[in-house]
């Protein structure tokens, strides 16, 4: 028999939060389940609750910018099992959520049972991503998407490189192979296209 759950969903819309209520009480019903609809109110919760099995976090929560949140997160929980679920199923994405360390990515398209699956796994100490979508996203190093943010931005070569601590021409080797690995011509087409697949958001 399962030990009894403490945890947390954050997530802002009323209805998306009942349903991952109930679906979490059918795998965990001796849980004990504790919400927050902004990412204000979710770190009292963290402070409040430091018993937590396992922090669900819309990656869109009202209070945080991007993928802050999760970072900030991760930063003062290490040790807490934080799963993030998205409607932007192409991203920040896959490779961004799970490059800041968090235990799962689970897509808020993806089937009750395949959500109630990836959850035990998460406590069962696997990391897990859930997703509908099968187009394979280019594969990125941390570095990688890192330049691609200060891309957006509109920095320039010797910008980034100040900003990440490295020499000019790794980060032109690194603006290449995004190039490449995109399949466009310059930066500005990959920037476009990175918008456009949700490998970044604006």
């Amino acid at each position: 028999m399962m030990a009894s759950k403490k945890i947390l969903i954050a997530e802002d819309h009323d209805l998306y939060r009942d349903g991952l209520r109930h679906l979490v009480m059918e795998i965990f019903p001796d849980a004990k389940i504790v919400e927050a609809s902004d990412f204000y109110r979710a770190s009292e919760q963290l402070v409040l609750h430091p018993d937590l099995s396992l922090l669900i976090l819309d990656i869109q929560l009202p209070g945080t910018q991007r993928l802050d949140g999760v970072k900030q997160l991760r930063g003062a929980y290490p040790l807490l099992p934080i799963v993030v679920v998205s409607a932007l199923e192409m991203g920040p994405n896959v490779q961004n959520v799970m490059a800041l360390g968090v235990n799962g990515f689970i897509a808020k398209s993806a089937k009750k049972h395949e959500m109630q699956e990836g959850l035990l796994a998460i406590l069962r100490g696997e990391l897990v991503t859930v997703t509908q979508c099968h187009d394979q996203l280019p594969s990125f190093s941390p570095r990688h998407l890192e330049t691609l943010e200060y891309l957006t931005q509109g920095l320039s070569n010797k910008e980034i490189a100040r900003n990440l601590g490295i020499s000019d021409i790794t980060v032109r080797q690194y603006v290449s192979d995004i190039i490449d690995h995109l399949g466009v011509e310059n930066r500005t087409q990959a920037v476009m296209a990175a918008k456009k697949r949700g490998i970044i958001i604006d």
